[in-house]
Formats: structure tokens, C-alpha cells, sequence
């Protein structure tokens, strides 16, 4: 049995730097699309998915978000915990 946790972040309007500018990738979802670019990061010696819950520059409204096509997203890369900052 596989026992190994996977992380994400999910981060509010707050978050306009993720230490990292890598490109991400947008994976598809049976939902549409996400709301930003899935980012694999390096804290330590463990790799986290950050996802910027109103996409990049902070554009998208709160009644716009899709949030099932993010946390199918976060599903199909294995995350098995996720952090939802506000």
C-alpha cells in the first residue's frame, strides 16, 4: 500500500508570486478548464502543487471560478491533501 502524501495549495487573491515562475501545466477535466495553471513546486524535499484559485494576475471573480474542474485537476495529479488559503 502506497502510503505516500501528496500536496497542494490552493491560494487566495493574496499570492501573486509562487517563488517559482514556472509555466505549469493545464491538464484537462471532464469539468472544463482550470483557473490557473497547475504549478509543481519544491518545498524541501517534497514537491507541492500550488493552484491560484482566481488564475494568474488574480482576474477571475469568486463566482467564476470552476472550482470542480481545480479539484479534479488536483485529483488526477495524485494530490491526496489539499490546503485552501483565503
Amino acid at each position: 500500500m502506497n502510503t505516500r502524501r501528496q500536496f497542494a495549495i490552493i491560494t487566495g487573491s493574496g499570492f501573486q508570486s509562487f517563488g517559482d515562475e514556472s509555466e505549469g501545466r493545464v491538464p484537462d477535466t471532464e469539468f472544463g478548464p482550470l483557473s490557473a495553471p497547475l504549478r509543481r513546486l519544491r518545498y524541501g524535499e517534497h514537491g507541492v502543487y500550488v493552484l491560484g484559485r482566481h488564475g494568474d494576475g488574480a482576474a477571475i471573480p469568486p463566482h467564476l471560478i470552476n472550482y470542480r474542474a481545480n479539484i479534479a485537476a488536483l485529483k488526477q495529479a495524485g494530490t491526496t491533501d489539499i490546503i485552501a488559503i483565503n
